[in-house]
């Protein structure tokens, strides 16, 4: 498809964008209720991680890059961004709280130091083309198991 046919379906960069973070987002919602039925918040939020960090392919990575600097520039698009990172967080500091009888303050800082983590993965998979995610997934998922257990991550 030429890149001039993109705008018989799009309107703008902006309209191509904005379809393309929102299939995401019916794509990551669709994946999510269905884990959700399946049992243990902790477990599932551990799940959707890994499956997520593991089919990730590179121009994936980049795309993701791609839209976060979009929303530097765009406050459309940094407003989809925002909302959806809010969702998240929501739901993490609910679901950690109510696990692990955490204080919220506690899990704030927790969802912020693997909020970090996660992002770190998706550049370095963007910028390096021989990055395997792997061993830094699986130190993300013994951090997740740390902070749900009760009393959340070792001192």
């Amino acid at each position: 498809m030429s890149a001039g046919n993109f705008y018989h379906y799009f309107s703008s960069k902006e309209a191509i964008v904005l379809g393309i973070i929102e299939r995401d987002r019916n794509r990551n919602a669709e994946l999510w209720e269905e884990l959700v039925k399946s049992g243990d918040q902790t477990e599932v939020y551990i799940d959707m991680v890994a499956s997520y960090f593991t089919a990730m392919t590179r121009d994936a990575a980049i795309l993701q890059v791609e839209i976060w600097a979009e929303a530097t520039r765009n406050p459309a698009i940094a407003d989809i961004v925002a909302s959806a990172d809010a969702k998240g967080r929501a739901w993490f500091l609910d679901t950690l709280t109510a696990s692990a009888g955490l204080p919220e303050r506690d899990c704030g800082d927790l969802y912020w130091a693997m909020t970090a983590m996660l992002r770190g993965m998706i550049v370095d998979r963007a910028t390096i083309a021989e990055y395997d995610p792997k061993p830094a997934l699986s130190r993300f998922v013994d951090m997740m198991r740390a902070g749900f257990a009760k009393g959340g991550p070792a001192d």
